[in-house]
This record gives C-alpha cells, structure tokens and sequence, in this order.
C-alpha cells in the first residue's frame, strides 16, 4: 500500500448545513440569515433580518431627546434660534427655550383670545392662527415676554400659516386663502383672498404659487405673482384629506389624512402630477429636511420617510409620540413635534458624526453655494453659475449652467430664480425653472462690486463691496428695479436678512444692521465695531454669526437690533470666508484651515467639535439635510457628512456559534454576496484566534481546528452606505488520505481541455467534472452521461461558450460513494466571432434571459421584436467590451406594460453584423 499522504482537499454540498457523511474531504456552509440557528446572540449587533434573510446594520431609532407638557393640546410649532414657538389650542403663544434639547423649558407665553392652531416666525415677530379671530401679530424680540403686536380679524377658523417677504399667506378654513399684507406688522392688512372649494388647512410658499392642502379637494395651487389678486393655477384631488404641505424643490410632499404621504409633481405647477405616496395611518402634518420626510402621523406619532427618490418613498423609522402628533418641523438633528395634550415632543432624527467626505464635483469651484431642492447653485469662480444635481450626495453630477463672463461671490435662490452678485456686473437674474438650462432673465447693475445677496419677499439685498447696501425690487424678476440704499464706510462683504432688518458684514467696520422696514429708505439701526475683518453673516434666532477673516466666529446678540453685542467668539485659526447655521450647529468655511464645525448649543461659548481640510481653499458652505455642502476654490464642490440618520454604525458586528466539523479544518475561503464594506474572519478553534479572510481565495488558517466559527465587522465608507449581505458561502478544506496530484483546464479554441492526476490509498469508482461561471454561483454538472473512468485523466468540454470565464472543479468518487473534490481550476474561452445564444428559459414567464458574445469592443443593439416586425422593447444600446454579456427580459413593453403570450424575436447588431433568434413567452 502506498504512503498515506495527508493533503487537504475541497468537498463540496449546496446543502445549508456541514456535509455529514463519514470521511468526507471537506464542505461548505451556507448562511442565508433567514433563521437564527447559527446567530451568536451575544455578540452580533447588526440587525439579523430573517424576514428579508439579510444581514445588515439597523436603522438609526429616533429617540426622545426631551419634552414639554403644555396646559392644553399643542397644534402648531415653529423653530427660530434656541426657541421654539408653540401653538397651543387653549393656552396660546408658548414660548420654549430649547437650548438645551433634553430640558426643554418655558421662556415666556402669550394668551390669545380663542383657540390657537398654528405659528409661523419671521424676524421678530410670531405669526398666529386664531380660530374665529384670524391673524395674531406677537412680538417676540424678547421671548420671554411676548407682547401683542396687531392683528387682522378673520370670522372663520384659520389654520396654517406661512411668512414670505411682506405678506403672511393664511389657510382660513372655509374662507380659503387669506393674503395679510405684514409690511408693518403693527398693522396688518388684507391684500388678496382666494376662496378655495373646502376647508383651507395649511399652506407653503414656492416663487409665486401658493400651494394649499384644502382638505377634501387636496392640493390647490394658486397664482400670487399679484399677491392682490391671488388666482387659480391648478389642482390635485388626493386620495383623502389633505391636511398639510411642504414644497422642497420640484415636489409637493401633501399629509393626506386617509392615504399617507402623497408626493406630488410640481415642476410645471400648473399641470401637478402623482409622483408616489406612501401610507401612514392619519398623517396631519409633513417637513422636510434633506432626504427625508416626517410625517406627523396623528397616534402613530412621527414617520420617517426616505424620499431620496421622490418616485419610490421608503419607511426609515418612526417614534410613536405619547399622544396625537399634529405638526413637526425639523432644526438640525432634531425634529419638534406639536403633540396636542402631549405638547412639545423633542426627537432626536440623526447623530452628528466626524465629517466625512462622500462626494464631490471637481467643476463646481467657486465662492458661494445654495442648496434649492436636489440641485446646489454654485457661484463659480471663472464661469458664473453651476448648477449641481445633489440627488445623490455620493455622485454630485453636473447639470447645467448659465456663463456670465464675471465673477460670482454671491448666490440666491427663490422660487424659479437664481440671483447672482456678479461683482462688476451687478445682479444678474436667472431663470433656473429648468435647472439643467438656467436662462438669462434680468439684471441691475450696482454702482460697485457685487458680492453677496440675499432675498427676502419681492426684494432682493445686494451687499456691494464699494457702495453698501443696495436693495433692488424683483416683483418682476425680468426687470429688477432700484428701491434704496445704504452706503456704509466700510467694505460690504456679506449680508443677512431677518425681519425688519438686513445685517451687514462690512469689512473693516464690523457688523452693521440696517432697519429695512421700508425697504425704499434703509437706515441704520446699530453696530457692533468687532470683529475688524467681517467678510460673512446670517441670522438664527436672537444672534448674528460673523465669519471674521481674521478672528474666525463671533457671535453677536442682536435681542435689541439697535444696540447689539459681542457675546463669544471661536477662532478658527485660517481666514474664516462663509458661515453656515443649522439647529445647535455653525459651520464655518476657512480658506486657509478648511471646514468648521462649532457648537453654538450655548452662544456665548461656541466650541469647536470637527474639522475638515478640503483640498484647495473653503469658500463657502450650505448645509441640506444630513450634508454640508463646501465650495473650495481647487476641488469644486465637496459633500461632507455632518450627521447620520439613517443607520446605527455603531451596532455592526455579528458573529455564528460553533458550526462542529467532522475532521480538522485547514484551509477555508469566504465568497459573501454582499454590498459596500464588510470584513470578515473565520476562527476553527472556538474563538481562540481569528484570522482575517480578506478575499475570496483560499486562505491556509494559522490555528486548525473542529469547531468553526465566522463573525463580520460591517463597515460602511460613504454616505448612506449600509453594508449588507444576504448570503454567506464558506468553503472548508480538511485533511483526507487522498491526493489530486494535479487538475488543470486550458482553453482550446471553442472547447476546454481538462487534464488530472490522482494519487489514493483507496479504490477510486470514477470522476466527475462540475464548473460554474464567474457570475453564477451554482455549479454545473459536464459529464451528465455518467462517472467518467478511473483510469482517465482527460476531458473536454465541448459546451462552453465563448466569452465566458470557467471555473471548473474534479470530483474524485471512492468506492464507498463519498467523493473528495479538487481545488478550482480556470479558463476563459475566447470569443471569436459574434455569438447570439438561445434565450433560457425558452419557453418563458415571466422573465428569460438573453446571451451574447462580442469579439470586440462594439457598440451593440439588443431589440425585442413581434411577429409583424415591430418593435416591442429596446434591450441594450451601448458601447460594450469584449466577451460575454447577458441580459434580461422580464416579458414588458418600453412603457413597462406586461406584452401578450406569444412568439418573438429578439436582434442583436454589433457593427455590421446582425443576428437574429425567436423565443417564446407563455402565460
């Protein structure tokens, strides 16, 4: 008898558990997580799904971060700097000092004359809906002590309202749409009225349409170009009862009592059209922020929806509030909930993170950035406005763009326009209603350099370096118009607007505030001398932040416009340019130190919590959702994440039991189906010691054993990248008395030649030749016509197909039936000439899959065609590689409609070349 030789050979099963026969050579283990019997309990944290049979990280929980029981039922609520201001049914105007999300407490109340049901805030001033007494003016420049500043009498209930430029667009019940002229908010005044079909619940403002959820009749949209003579546009009947809306860039995201979250088309908004919904129980209210939408879902609380694709809304999470959620709106990473008798509920909806980079556009660089909708307008240095579509923050990809022949340090948007500070060349006026081909409109040339610009109601706010402030009227966007100005004796780098004031960062003479409560006479209302060097400002609540370019971030208390303050400050340590604020949060962009994150929770000691050095310098940041957006002037446009709110990366590990093997494991490999980053390691020991299995090849284990186990480290490296797996393959190699000598394939023109040696101490019965694809885990068994001889040690495959890769297998059957396999053996057919295969399956239903081979790269065409000739369906119509390419069928018209039973044929052209085949469909 020959020496035993101890080699570890691969044995393969399909089987979800170890091979069990007696003597077998090795095995494979498949995971396919739709059971727990291998689930380590204690030490996996990533949800284990057995439902969808996937291993992946959880979803990030909103969780209460803190609350506020107020004295009757909270109906409305609204967020300006570290308040929020709630609308409560039988106790009025409550003022809320959320500085501190955990311990929300009262500031100061105002008692309204009947039942309060929803705010809005616009500078100093809180906007009331009072049922049966109409409009409540309260001045809030002292939150803790809110004062009754006028009022417009409406006999009917009133719902939402909302605040744009010098008019307050009220939702008044039966009466419809209520147009409240606020430019002097002691007095407010009718201007316009529309009286809409039902019951006006709430409304939202976009350029110059009204959009109003009217309850039974769903959404209306009404023309306020003449916000005195408002008029029908047009109009969506939803499927239930619409009781609110929001519009975030081309879409109207609707609250339909009845039907969910409806999503509306809104790009012509005279022709809206269904998008997609999604079903809640009884959504009463709906914000935006980013990629998601929150609903406020009556007793089912707050619902988390994922609309990064409007089309295809997706359920995220959701936090049931104690009592009926009825309004939300969300301030950084928190969303505030109006909870009737519940009052002020506080969600934390995302977790602020180390910025990360997740995407960027390398043709965006420039000096200003404003995030509208899916699209970022970049102010480009040497080109003038970019327009980025952000749909997918990971991929920022290039839209359009409108040249301007000048510099842009200033952008805005409103509505369809973009408003450009081109420096020499003054205001510019920008069509951008198609964002892919913004349009020249109007313009206004400023007596200096235009730098920044900022729009606020039917005027727009130009910080012009030489002249000061410059207000032009665009209540028509095609002919902006001189209204006033304000020289000041500095340079005037940026400019902010908040109610009755603009604030200007006057370089050189700090920041100055200009009283524009006539906007046709600006005069000045304050100063606050320090910083020296102030390039940028913008308003939250009762403070200015000022990017200093000498001094970094100085926060100025600006309670009492006339007499503002210097409180704290944070040196950013470079030339701070741009500043951004979002919730607790202020985001500096510094030409010379990068991207700022600052903590403002307490505005008198901001403190400094992340970093990122961009690669050339940072000119300017916006920040949407769950991403700041920084324009540097060398590497354009980068996406940067500054809070996570879709997956919980810290619960990302799992790990299996001890899977008993029947002989010592010394070799393994790791083929997972998976998607973006997870590391893998195998133990046979138990958990002694673990090995890395960084590939899908054959590893040698440092540490053989019996007892087997794997665990998964999920790592995610981008922007809602969610690591998952849904299948998880090991292959184990044992030690076994026989030897595969040798095992080999090689191509030979259209077949493969297969050559082996085999030494054993035992009777070998035959062999067998098993081979799978390298898109395709199931293997395939060539000699179907039985075990080839033990005395053979050749074969060829004749049905290969040409421009496919092989990955071929001997298996070696003893005289017991046990069979001991091979390692892998490769080879790649070569494609010769253009090869269209039979479709499989044929016969069909509902899908078949189409195979062809290119002998060249070739630009291909692969159509679907009926028995008279006509076209049924476009399959491919690209330029593709050489080899093999399969494509798919699923048996559906272009339009995506299922096409008859019957006979077809299906033409693939590759260059001249043309061939043809027919197939079968049955239903």
């Amino acid at each position: 008898m020959r020496h035993l030789l101890r080699i570890f050979m691969l044995s393969f099963t399909v089987a979800a558990l170890w091979a069990g026969a007696t003597g077998a050579a090795g095995a494979v283990h498949v995971e396919d997580f739709t059971s727990t019997l291998y689930k380590d309990n204690a030490n996996t944290t990533a949800c284990w799904d057995t439902v969808a049979g996937e291993l992946r990280l959880f979803p990030f929980v909103p969780t209460l971060a803190g609350s506020y029981d107020t004295a009757g039922n909270a109906r409305g609520v609204a967020i300006s700097g570290n308040y929020a201001f709630l609308a409560d049914e039988y106790s009025g105007l409550q003022v809320i000092d959320i500085s501190d999300p955990a311990a929300p407490s009262l500031a100061g109340s105002y008692a309204t004359p009947g039942y309060t049901l929803r705010v809005a805030i616009s500078g100093d001033y809180a906007y009331l809906t009072v049922a049966s007494h109409g409009l409540q003016v309260i001045d809030i420049s002292d939150p803790a002590a809110p004062s009754l500043a006028g009022s417009y009498n409406m006999t009917g209930a009133s719902g939402g309202v909302v605040v744009s430029g010098d008019c307050a667009y009220v939702a008044a019940g039966s009466d419809g749409l209520y147009v409240i002229d606020i430019s002097d908010p002691t007095n407010p005044a009718l201007a316009g009225s529309y009286d809409t079909p039902d019951q006006a619940v709430r409304v939202d403002v976009s350029g110059d349409y009204v959009y109003v959820a009217d309850f039974t009749s769903g959404l209306l949209v009404i023309d306020i170009s003449d916000p005195t003579s408002p008029s029908y546009a047009a109009s969506y009947d939803t499927p239930g009862n619409a009781m609110g809306v929001v519009i975030s860039g081309d879409y109207a995201y609707v609250a339909d009592y009845g039907s969910g979250l409806q999503v509306i088309d809104v790009s012509d908004p005279t022709s809206p059209s269904l998008a997609a919904s999604y079903d809640t129980d009884r959504a009463w209210g709906v914000a935006v922020s980013g990629d998601r939408a929150y609903v406020a879902d009556w007793y089912s609380g707050l619902q988390v929806i994922d609309i990064s694709d409007p089309t295809s809304p997706s359920y995220v999470a959701s936090y049931d509030t104690p009592d009926r959620a009825e309004s939300v709106v969300i301030s950084g990473n928190h969303a505030f909930v109006a909870d009737a008798s519940s009052g002020l509920q506080v969600i934390k909806i995302s977790e602020p993170v180390e910025p990360a980079l997740v995407g960027y556009n390398s043709q965006a660089s420039g000096d200003d950035v404003v995030i509208s909708g899916d699209y970022a307008y970049v102010g480009a240095s040497n080109y003038g406005l970019q327009v980025i579509d952000v749909s997918d923050a990971s991929t920022p990809l290039s839209a359009g763009g409108y040249y301007t022949g000048s510099w842009v340090p200033g952008v805005d948007v409103s509505g369809d326009y973009a408003y450009l500070a081109a420096d020499v060349s003054g205001l510019l006026t920008i069509d951008i209603s198609e964002p892919a081909a913004p349009t020249y409109a109007g313009s206004y040339d400023t007596p200096g350099h235009a730098w920044s610009v900022r729009v606020s109601g039917d005027y727009v706010y130009v910080a012009d370096y030489d002249s000061g402030l410059q207000v032009i009227d665009i209540s028509d966007p095609t002919a902006p118009s001189y209204a006033g100005s304000y020289d000041t004796p500095g340079l005037a780098s940026g400019v902010a607007v908040y109610g009755d004031y603009a604030y200007l960062a006057d370089s050189g003479f700090g920041l100055r505030i200009i009283d524009i409560s006539d906007p046709t006479a600006p005069a000045s209302a304050g100063l606050c001398f320090p910083p020296e060097l102030a390039h940028d400002v913008i308003v939250s609540g009762n403070y200015a932040y000022v990017a200093d370019a000498n001094s970094g971030l100085q926060v100025i208390d600006i309670s009492d416009p006339t007499a503002p303050s210097l409180i704290g400050s944070y040196n950013t340590a470079g030339h701070a340019y741009k500043v951004a604020v979002s919730g607790d949060y202020a985001y500096v962009a510094d030409r010379f130190t990068g991207f700022h994150i600052i903590d403002i929770s307490d505005p008198a000691t901001p403190a400094g919590v992340g970093s990122y050095d961009t690669p050339g310098e940072s000119r300017s940041v916006a920040i949407s959702g769950d991403c700041a957006y920084v324009v540097d002037s060398g590497s354009g446009l980068n996406v940067i994440r500054v809070f996570d709110g879709f997956f919980d990366r810290d619960n990302n590990t799992a790990q299996s039991t001890v899977i008993s093997q029947v002989a010592e494991v010394v070799k393994a490999r790791v083929i997972p189906a998976q998607t973006d980053s997870i590391r893998w390691e195998l133990s046979a020991d138990g958990g002694a010691h673990w090995q890395e299995m960084p590939d899908s090849a054959w590893h040698n284990l440092n540490y053989p054993g019996i007892d087997l186990k794997w665990r998964s480290t999920h790592i995610p490296t981008g922007y809602r990248m969610n690591p998952t797996c849904d299948l998880l393959r090991i292959e184990l190699g044992y030690y076994v008395p026989v030897l595969i000598h040798s095992f080999d394939a090689q191509a030979a023109g259209p077949s493969v030649e297969l050559v082996w040696d085999v030494i054993s101490d035992e009777e070998v019965r035959g062999f067998r030749i098993y081979r799978r694809t390298d898109r395709e885990e199931a293997e395939f068994l060539v000699n179907k016509g039985g075990l080839l001889s033990p005395r053979e040690r050749a074969y060829t495959d004749n049905t290969a197909r040409a421009g496919v890769s092989y990955a071929y297998t001997l298996g070696v059957v003893k005289e017991d039936g046990t069979e001991v396999r091979s390692l892998t053996a490769e080879a790649s057919v070569r494609v010769r000439a253009l090869a269209l295969h039979q479709n499989y399956p044929n016969p069909f239903n509902p899908a078949t899959t189409i195979s062809f081979a290119l002998p060249e790269k070739a630009r291909v065409s692969l159509s679907v065609y009926d028995l008279e000739g006509r076209l049924v369906r476009a399959l491919v119509n690209e330029l593709l590689p050489a080899g093999s390419q399969d494509v798919t069928w699923d048996g559906t018209d272009s339009r995506g409609n299922p096409v008859s039973s019957g006979v077809y044929f299906y033409r693939l052209t590759a260059g001249k070349k043309t061939l043809t085949k027919k197939m079968m469909l049955l239903k």
